[in-house]
């Protein structure tokens, strides 16, 4: 007899990255320079001498940023204090921590590229999701594997779709995460340190991992409002940009 729950992840590996190197380019070409960063450390890139990575702005003007990488089982963090709007990763701007992904190009105004490359030489176990108590029954395939991009964003659109209410629990990439729906919209989300829009970001960037949602009749109220559909339509980038617009404007942000 056919189950009508998801198939079990226990036992299954996933590769993980345990290296990250900056490639120094320019004018398209590498000019042989590389820097590398391990989990557990942070690199910093700015226009102070004592900076792992050493740039200069034209004008005296200061840069102030950092990559941050807490563990080999979440993604690297990018993030600019002084002189962020001078910094991009594929042509956007930075707007707060930005995880980075293998092939990636960080701008920096003026001094040419870094290229991103992400080695994966590492597996570990996917960590097993805890039992959950259901307060509503979940119909069939409340829970699975994904193993693709497309495969998850489908999930999250068969949810919005149903209008569904509850938490999607995720193990992504090694990395938990949850998701709160109210009636089909994204009203919070959480993926190891990060939250908000840039938690749905991480997940939506995820390759592999498990899934299952735990259906509620009611949810708190949280600082998110949107649509799946139109976050994938719009971007992390367009939206952050829109909300950072909203508070500038001193209008807090949806």
């Amino acid at each position: 007899m056919s189950s009508s729950r998801g198939p079990s992840h226990r036992g299954r590996a996933t590769l993980i990255h345990d290296l990250l190197r900056l490639h120094a380019a320019h004018d398209g070409a590498d000019d042989g320079r590389t820097w590398e960063l391990r989990p557990g450390r942070t690199l910093h890139i700015g226009t102070h001498p004592a900076s792992d990575v050493v740039v200069e702005l034209e004008g005296g003007a200061e840069l102030q940023a950092q990559v941050a990488w807490a563990s080999a089982q979440r993604a690297p963090l990018l993030s600019a204090r002084r002189g962020w709007r001078r910094v991009r990763v594929d042509d956007r701007p930075v707007l707060g921590a930005i995880p980075l992904r293998h092939g990636q190009v960080i701008t920096i105004e003026g001094t040419g590229e870094l290229r991103v490359a992400m080695v994966r030489s590492a597996a570990l176990d996917l960590p097993e999701l805890e039992p959950i108590d259901l307060i509503v029954p979940p119909p069939p395939q409340d829970d699975g594997l994904f193993a693709s991009r497309v495969w998850l964003r489908n999930v999250l659109l068969g949810l919005e779709r149903a209008d569904r209410t509850g938490i999607l629990r995720l193990v992504v990439d090694g990395q938990t995460a949850a998701i709160t729906f109210d009636g089909g919209r994204v009203v919070d989300a959480a993926c190891g340190d990060l939250v908000g829009l840039a938690a749905l970001e991480q997940v939506r960037t995820g390759t592999s991992g498990a899934w299952r949602f735990e259906a509620r009749r009611v949810v708190r109220p949280g600082p998110l409002d949107l649509s799946i559909r139109e976050f994938l339509r719009l971007g992390y980038w367009e939206l952050a940009r829109r909300r950072a617009t909203r508070s500038d404007a001193g209008t807090s942000p949806a």
